[in-house]
């Protein structure tokens, strides 16, 4: 009786950690100096999540690693990175870096509505760094991203990157197709 006991709490253990093998790809992944695509991503299949998500909690880990890791952690699993991106984007004391990776994620995964008024106050805030990566996000969320973009950069016509993000807007609506009626 107490072997299977045994057995049995050693599996369990064993199902709790994380493959290490699926953790070194993963890592490696994360310290890859060329763009890695969300297919290769994907491919890690649904359990990479957690250690992706205990990359981005670990505030020993490098802010820049964390932030990769939450950008991958939003393709893996976008409903785990929800509550990552909502804490980053309302702490002020995150790293520039993270914060600035959970506005890039937000529109995908919050979704365009849920995201829009929480990245609204980082485009008309302070840092040009959190404005330009705010503005960035809203024109690739959509149309009700993109009137924000261009409201504000009528408002301040001497922050050039949210012009910029707001002729983007501008030159794709321009090019969508008009519907039909």
């Amino acid at each position: 009786m107490r072997l299977c006991l045994s057995m049995l709490l050693v599996t369990t253990i064993a199902a709790a950690e994380p493959d290490a093998g699926l953790r070194g790809r993963v890592e490696g992944l994360l310290g890859s100096y060329r763009a890695v695509s969300a297919a290769q991503w994907r491919a890690l299949g649904p359990e990479a999540g957690p250690v992706l998500a205990s990359i981005v909690t670990d505030s020993t880990v490098l802010p820049t690693f964390r932030a990769r890791a939450l950008a991958a952690l939003g393709v893996v699993d976008p409903a785990s990175a929800g509550p990552h991106v909502r804490r980053l984007l309302a702490d002020a004391s995150a790293p520039l870096a993270l914060r600035s990776a959970a506005v890039g994620a937000a529109p995908s995964v919050l979704g365009e509505q849920a995201a829009l008024p929480l990245l609204q106050p980082l485009l008309v805030g302070d840092d040009p760094t959190l404005t330009a990566v705010s503005a960035r996000s809203l024109a690739r969320a959509g149309t009700a991203g993109c009137a924000m973009v261009t409201t504000e950069a009528r408002r301040h016509p001497d922050r050039a990157s949210i012009g910029r993000s707001a002729a983007d807007c501008e030159a794709r609506l321009r090019a969508a197709p008009t519907p039909a009626r």
